[in-house]
Parts: C-alpha cells; sequence; structure tokens
C-alpha cells in the first residue's frame, strides 16, 4: 500500500518556525504549565518574590476580588498606600484577583516569556533578518540573563519583557517606510505597548526604556525623512505618542511620585547613595561566558556586586555573530543597535567610566534612581537582535559561496544548528536561576500560624528576620538546599505575612515616608530603623532596651516572634509549634483609643528620644507633630489617669469608624501610618488630622460620645486617574479613526 506524503502548505510552512519557536521559549520550564510552582530565587535578606512582590500580589487580587479597590492595606507598615507603591500592574492585577496565587504568577510568568521572545522576532524580523536569526533574538532576549535573573521582580519583568516589541513599533512608525496607514499603526500600538510598561511600575526600567526609545526615533528619523520638516514631524508625532502612553500610566506614577516626594528619594540621591550598587567591570565577561565568578544559586558567586542585577549572559553564540553584524552590515539601525549597546554598557557600569557621572548631572530624573547595572537590559537587547542580524549575514554568505555545490550543508541547515545550540546553551545554563517548586507547602500557613488561631491578633513583630534570612542562604549554599528556607519561613518575613491576612509592623517595600523609615526601617539592612535599634544580641538571647516592648505596644502589636530568648518582663512565652520563639505582649495598647493630654514635638529625633524615655507614657499622652503654622492647641492638659479604648468599625482597608466616650477634651489616636489622603470626621463635621508619634494619626475630640470616621482619599490618585482617563480617551480615539480609514468606502457609509 502506497502511502501519499502530502507536503505542508504555504500557511503551514510559514507558521511552522514560530510555533517552533513558542515551544523552545516553554520547554526549560515546563513546569509553569502546571499552575502549581512558584520561584524560590534568594535575595540574601529576604526572597523579593515570595517574601515581597507576590504576597503583595495577593493582597492586590483580594482586594478586587472582595469588590474593593487596592487603595491602602493595613496590614503592612502599620498602613501603606498600596496604589503609590506601583502594586496595580493591570495584567498581574487581573491574574491574581481570578486565579490561585501560584497560578496566577506562572500565567503571568509564560505570557511574559511569549511577549519578550516574539516581540524580539518582530524586531529582528523588521530589521530584516532571516527567520533563523529571528529566533536566535528570540531566545536570546527571553532567556538570557537579564529577564531569567528577573523573575522574581515583576514590576521589572513587566517592563523590560515588551522592550524588543516596543522599539520594532517604533522603528515601523519612523523608520523608512513609505506606507503611511502602516506608520499610524505601528504608533499607536507603540502607545498602548508603552501604556502597558508604565502601568507595570517600575520606573528606573520605564526611564531606561525611553531613553532608548528617544535615542532609536530620532537616529531612525535620519533615513525616514529627508529634509528637516518631515524629521520634526517625525519626532513630534513620537512625542506626542510616548505623552500618550505615559498618560495612560499616570493613575500609577503620580501616586508613586507623592511617595517619592515623602521617602528619602525626595530630591534625589546623593552620588555615593545611586552608584553605589554598580556593574563590577569583570563582569562584562559573563555576557559571553557563563559564570567566570561563580553562580549564586549554589553560592559559589565571588564577585562585588548583585549578581541578580548584573548576570546577563547571552549564550556562546551572540557576541560572535553581533561583532558579525557590526563589521559587515553598514546600515544606520545596525550601528543605532550598537550605540545602545555601548550605552547601556556604559550607563551599567556607574561610576567606572564618566559617563555616568555626566548624566546623573545632566539627565532629569536619573538622581531618583540606585543600582546603575539596571541599564545593562539595554545593552543586551541590542545584542540580542544583532546577534540575529549578523546570524542573517553569515546565511547569506553561505548560500552565495555554496550556490553551485547543493551536496554540501546548507546555509539553512547551519542556522537551524545555531538556533539548536542557543536554545540547548541557555537552558542548561540558565534555568538553576529560578527554583520552581511546588507552591502548596511554601504558601500554607506555618506552624506559628496556627499557633495564633486561638489568640486576639492585633500585630506580631518578627525580630531578626532578615538575620535568619541571610542564616538561611548561606546555609543553603544560595538555594541548591531549600530545607533552611523553610524553616526560616516560621518567622515570617516582612510582607510574607499578607498570605494570611495577618498584620505586621513593618514591610520591604522600595518606596516609604520618612516616618515609616524612622519607625521600622527603610528595605536595606545597612540603616535600621527605632523598634531595631532599640534590642541588641547577648550570650544567645535578645536583649532590648526599656522602651522597646512599649514602643510595640503602642503600635498595636500584640505577639512578638524571635529567634532566639527575649528577655523581657513585658513579654509572655507562648507555644509556637516550632523552632521560632512566640511571645504574647502583656497589655498592648488597641488600635484607637483616647488620651487626654497632648505633647507638641518640634522633629522626630526629639520624638524619638521622649518616646523611648522614661518620661514619656501612651497611656497618658500622645506626641504631636505640628505644621509650622500651627492652629491647634497642644497646651498638657490634666486627662485622665489611663487611655480609653475606642470601639472599632471597619467596612474596607480604606475606611475606619472609631467610637470612644471620651472622659476630658483630648486626642483620639489611630496607631496606623500617617499619610497624606487620610480625611476625618468628628460626628459628621470635618476634622484636622495631625501626625503622631511619628507614625500615628491623632484627631482632638471634646470631651462626651463622638464617633470620628478615618477615609482615605488620594488626590494624587484621583488626578492620575483623571490624566489616565483623557490619555485613555486620546488612544481610543486614535485607534478608532486608524480602523475608520481601513474601511472602504461603502463600509463607512
Amino acid at each position: 500500500m502506497t502511502v501519499a506524503v502530502v507536503p505542508p502548505t504555504g500557511r503551514a510552512r510559514r507558521w511552522s518556525p514560530w510555533i517552533l519557536l513558542g515551544l523552545l521559549l516553554v520547554l526549560p520550564y515546563a513546569r509553569l504549565l502546571t499552575f502549581r510552582v512558584v520561584n524560590l530565587a534568594d535575595d540574601v535578606i529576604v526572597a523579593d518574590l515570595i517574601g515581597g512582590e507576590l504576597p503583595v500580589q495577593v493582597a492586590v487580587g483580594r482586594a478586587f476580588h472582595s469588590g474593593q479597590l487596592p487603595l491602602w492595606e493595613p496590614a503592612l507598615y502599620t498602613g501603606y498606600p498600596l496604589f503609590a507603591a506601583g502594586a496595580l500592574n493591570p495584567l498581574t492585577s487581573l491574574l491574581f484577583a481570578v486565579l490561585p496565587p501560584a497560578a496566577a504568577y506562572d500565567a503571568f510568568l509564560l505570557l511574559m516569556l511569549a511577549v519578550a521572545g516574539f516581540g524580539a522576532a518582530r524586531f529582528a524580523r523588521v530589521l530584516g533578518a532571516s527567520v533563523p536569526g529571528a529566533m536566535v533574538s528570540a531566545l536570546v532576549w527571553a532567556h538570557g540573563g537579564v529577564l531569567v535573573s528577573q523573575w522574581r521582580h515583576l514590576g521589572v519583568l513587566g517592563t523590560l519583557a515588551w522592550f524588543p516589541l516596543a522599539l520594532s513599533l517604533v522603528e515601523e512608525a519612523l523608520g523608512p517606510c513609505s506606507d503611511g496607514r502602516r506608520r499610524d499603526r505601528a504608533l499607536v500600538l507603540f502607545c498602548a505597548v508603552l501604556a502597558i510598561q508604565v502601568l507595570a511600575a517600575f520606573p528606573q526600567s520605564l526611564y531606561a526604556c525611553l531613553l532608548a526609545y528617544g535615542v532609536w526615533a530620532v537616529a531612525r528619523s535620519l533615513d525616514a525623512a529627508r529634509d528637516a520638516p518631515a524629521r520634526l514631524r517625525s519626532l513630534v508625532r513620537f512625542t506626542t505618542a510616548c505623552m500618550i502612553g505615559v498618560g495612560v500610566g499616570a493613575v500609577q506614577l503620580l501616586p508613586m511620585a507623592e511617595l517619592g516626594g515623602l521617602s528619602s528619594r525626595h530630591g534625589g540621591l546623593s552620588w555615593e547613595a545611586a552608584t553605589h550598587l554598580h556593574l563590577w567591570p569583570p563582569n562584562l565577561l559573563a555576557l559571553a561566558v557563563p559564570y567566570p565568578f561563580g553562580d549564586v544559586s549554589d553560592g559559589t558567586y565571588r564577585g562585588h556586586d548583585l549578581f541578580w542585577e548584573s548576570h546577563g549572559y547571552l549564550g556562546l553564540c551572540t557576541l560572535p555573530f553581533a561583532l558579525v553584524a557590526v563589521w559587515t552590515d553598514r546600515r544606520r539601525a545596525v550601528w543605532v543597535l550598537t550605540a545602545l549597546a555601548v550605552l547601556g554598557v556604559l550607563f551599567a557600569l556607574g561610576p567606572a567610566t564618566p559617563v555616568y557621572r555626566v548624566a546623573f548631572t545632566l539627565l532629569p530624573g536619573l538622581r531618583s534612581f540606585r543600582i546603575p547595572q539596571r541599564f545593562l537590559f539595554v545593552a543586551c537587547g541590542a545584542l540580542a537582535v544583532l546577534a540575529g542580524l549578523g546570524l542573517t549575514r553569515a546565511q547569506r554568505w553561505w548560500s552565495e559561496r555554496d550556490a553551485g555545490n547543493p551536496s554540501r550543508v546548507t546555509a539553512m541547515q547551519l542556522a537551524s544548528a545555531v538556533v539548536a545550540l542557543t536554545a540547548l546553551d541557555l537552558a542548561a545554563t540558565l534555568v538553576r536561576q529560578n527554583p520552581l517548586v511546588d507552591a502548596h507547602p511554601w504558601l500554607a500557613p506555618p506552624a506559628v500560624v496556627h499557633a495564633l488561631a486561638g489568640e486576639s491578633v492585633g500585630r506580631v513583630y518578627a525580630m531578626e528576620s532578615s538575620t535568619v534570612h541571610r542564616q538561611a542562604f548561606a546555609q543553603a549554599h544560595g538555594w541548591r538546599d531549600l530545607a533552611p528556607y523553610r524553616m526560616a519561613r516560621e518567622l515570617i518575613q516582612p510582607d510574607a505575612n499578607l498570605f494570611w491576612s495577618l498584620a505586621m509592623p513593618d514591610g520591604y517595600a522600595g518606596l516609604v515616608t520618612r516616618p515609616m523609615e524612622i519607625s521600622w526601617g527603610p528595605m536595606s539592612p545597612a540603616h535600621i530603623g527605632l523598634a531595631r535599634g532599640a534590642y541588641h544580641a547577648e550570650q544567645d538571647q535578645l536583649v532590648p532596651v526599656s522602651g522597646f516592648v512599649r514602643y510595640l505596644a503602642m503600635n498595636h502589636v500584640t505577639h512578638v516572634l524571635a529567634p532566639i530568648v527575649v528577655q523581657s518582663q513585658r513579654l509572655e512565652p507562648m507555644v509556637s509549634g516550632s523552632w521560632a520563639r512566640l511571645y504574647r505582649v502583656r497589655d498592648p495598647l488597641p488600635l484607637a483609643y483616647f488620651v487626654g493630654r497632648s505633647v507638641a514635638v518640634p522633629s522626630d529625633r526629639a520624638a524619638a528620644i521622649l518616646m523611648f524615655s522614661e518620661a514619656f507614657s501612651p497611656r497618658r499622652e500622645v506626641l504631636l507633630h505640628l505644621p509650622s503654622e500651627g492652629g491647634i492647641s497642644t497646651a498638657p492638659q490634666p486627662g485622665p489617669p489611663s487611655l480609653v479604648p475606642a470601639r472599632i468599625e471597619r467596612p474596607a482597608n480604606s475606611r475606619l469608624t472609631a467610637t470612644v466616650d471620651a472622659p476630658t477634651a483630648g486626642w483620639l489616636v489611630l496607631a496606623e501610618s500617617w499619610y497624606p489622603g487620610w480625611t476625618a470626621t468628628v460626628d459628621g463635621h470635618d476634622a484636622p488630622i495631625v501626625r503622631a508619634n511619628i507614625n500615628q494619626k491623632a484627631v482632638a475630640v471634646a470631651a462626651g460620645r463622638h464617633r470620628v470616621t478615618f477615609s482615605y482619599h488620594s488626590r494624587s490618585l484621583a488626578r492620575g486617574a483623571f490624566v489616565s482617563a483623557l490619555a485613555l480617551a486620546c488612544l481610543l480615539v486614535a485607534a478608532i479613526g486608524l480602523a475608520w480609514r481601513r474601511l472602504p468606502l461603502s463600509g463607512r457609509e
């Protein structure tokens, strides 16, 4: 019996390489397709994903699922503005609102792999790369060191994955293309992609992307237009598209700018703070050689920088083929890609060359960012596309050389071998950077959470959680052995408490207000807040100063976790069910309470000194930080001998009502973070909120029974939403106009 072999149709031949590319993108990380795994890649002091960004996204999704906007999270930093922290990426928010945490994370990663891979392939094809060349560009970008190392940072990944796709659209919109309709479509799509990047809410990566887009637009407009007016029109169109795209993200940017203005980054960082962490120059070798100075995943890294911010391995074939493109391809696009690669490296090196110092001085906004090595992705993206163009040139050369000898290895076979080698190389060397494990045991509540089930829990403070995590990192040799991390999770890390709706007074966030930073410390472990500075280790025990437990109690901390014994009569030991020590705080203060006495303090430092002195009692008085114009009397009053608790109702995270019976005139104190946007009413009448006890709120009340309502209405969010709505309307009008132009005349009638 003869079986006829039907050759593939033209459509099948056209789609088969891209189906193969999709398989190559997913196969090394096939466990994501189970939608039941999480990534345990670690950052020494805390796991940025499992103990940072993932629980925050869970909180955001939980808020949306319950019909609320994620404006305020009272379980983080005694109250934290989630919107201002950039926690509302539309893609992640939607996924985490409708899917379990692990499934949402896995779906997001799969989507970003597809966007990164096919976006890079599209950019290479737009610049004239062959299909194998485009596949190499896709694999190098999606599976290269920069993106693989950022799986722990959802905001960074949600920005960088779109970078090549956005550049391809800028090229189509401004490059030497005669089709005006195609240019308009590319510009509208670029605007939409840029909006998605802005909403991913990682300003430093967005800033670098915008610089690259600007360089590309200026350079490519020189090819597209022969006269100055035409070039100017092209750049005006590009600038308008950028303004609309950024405007769509104003709902994220304006609240984030407000938070940044209240943080220690207000006015910009110093040169030393901004460049303390930069690309170690010898690590440029790691672009071409896997792990020349060791690997953080097995604890052998010997470099002098942050591995996961500077690991840019691109595969063995990438740099050689990129050099082929630079050497043989004289088009302006190749030279612009080369310039972007050089600029990305020079920026990443920070103070190692004078280039970043000049940029730091001249470019507005650059002072707000630290870790210059995060600019390395610009170089890696450019090199990935150059490699695809170089492979294309090599294919053409081989085809011309062996045109009369069909029996020899063809150019397509050699190019296919390069694609296969690149895929195998990157999979073999970089998959280890993201240990994907079954999510259930890592997201399930630890034993201490079960031990608190029968307790009246306010907030829980974990002492020395970063120290314990550093010890786990050392014992695990990176993340080769995950058992130490399983033990460390019993001492709940900041932000991880959000998995189990447990409130903790500190957190792990890139931006915090100065009062939050003073109270609980910034992200960097090099600096400590009042709580961490109020105890020390001594002979296998933790010894607090006299005001430490009182400070926790006045912040509604009811329980304390510690890795070793804590010597304090005000802490009552409990059974934790694990190796971690669990204590009950004796006589903690309620979340809201009345005191009759107030003391004005001139500064945060003066408040801190008084707060830890024996002369201060939060049960009798409150420390007020008054605005310079004053207007509120704070003369000491002979208030009641002890505080009066308030009755709390909380219908939403951004709204709280306290009912109190005040024996005299005095102050209702709310042990939640002070932040602009909060307003208060007393019995329905507006009342000013005063910052109290460094990072709390206080409202003046008269004698008698009162109902005080606190509500969060962010003005920066309202302004941002208005700007975003206008920009989105402009984008929709442009898209509708473009679709209208594509209709035949008969269809418009």
